[in-house]
């Protein structure tokens, strides 16, 4: 499925909520909204949806003691492909201590980041200048 360039420009979210489970349904509706206008197939929709969702609940369990603590998404559509960041903003609060359990074997309440693993094409940690870490979701679109 090839994207148009003009297309492209126009189709990139981003969203910055409360790291609170009351608002992890708002990144899937969202998600949904965006990727609807580019796949018909429901279930990699749904996959990409729940890896998504896998994410930000484990973002939402390191922020429970966090104040002001927010989730930081970026929705991206490429020609071929989509590109989620979900980043964390607040005191203490860091995806790279998700790390070790979404590259090793799962353990107790690690298995929903073995999940997104299975469920999204790519999955990279990736850490600018500013201490900001993100992780990166890639699904692509089927031919």
């Amino acid at each position: 499925m090839k994207v148009s360039e003009e297309v492209l420009l126009e189709n990139k979210v981003k969203l910055v909520i409360p790291a609170s489970s009351e608002y992890v349904s708002l990144a899937r509706l969202a998600l949904g909204g965006l990727i609807r206008n580019f796949l018909s197939d429901e279930e990699i929709i749904e996959d990409i949806k729940i890896a998504v969702s896998e994410v930000c609940n484990s973002v939402v369990l390191q922020a429970e003691n966090v104040d002001n603590a927010t989730l930081d998404l970026s929705f991206s559509v490429q020609e071929e492909e989509i590109t989620i960041d979900v980043g964390c903003t607040g005191k203490e609060l860091e995806l790279a201590a998700l790390t070790p359990i979404v590259w090793s074997e799962p353990e107790e309440r690690g298995y929903g980041l073995s999940l997104i693993s299975a469920l999204m094409d790519k999955v990279e940690l990736i850490s600018d200048d500013g201490n900001k870490t993100i992780l990166r979701l890639r699904k692509y679109f089927p031919s």
